[in-house]
């Protein structure tokens, strides 16, 4: 029998862990990759919303998509705190996070 092994990913390279190197690593997640996998942020924290909203019984909303992966992210940085990709996503969730807001919810004068 002969054993396939699975491909190996392609990875981007790793970022360094500055100011910098983070918020880059996300501009061109957030510019690309994410929209052409899941659409833009509007689309895809919507459909988010609507199926968290079903299953909790609760109405979310797509701004509280972004709040809650970036506590997702968070969480996993508590375990990993050296970890890039979870800083990269808590960036990319907080730019796409207040993009939306600014286009759902008008400013308090």
């Amino acid at each position: 029998m002969v054993r396939k092994t699975a491909p190996k990913k392609r990875t981007a390279p790793i970022p360094p862990l500055t100011r910098e190197g983070i918020l880059d690593a996300a501009s061109v997640i957030v510019h690309g990759q994410r929209d052409d996998e899941y659409g833009g942020p509007e689309d895809s924290f919507e459909r988010i919303a609507k199926y968290w909203s079903v299953t909790l019984n609760k109405t979310v909303t797509p701004v509280d998509v972004a709040r809650m992966m970036m506590l997702l992210k968070v969480a996993r940085l508590d375990q990993a705190p050296l970890h890039s990709d979870s800083w990269i996503d808590v960036a990319g969730y907080a730019a796409c996070g207040a993009e939306v807001a600014s286009k759902t919810h008008k400013e308090k004068p």
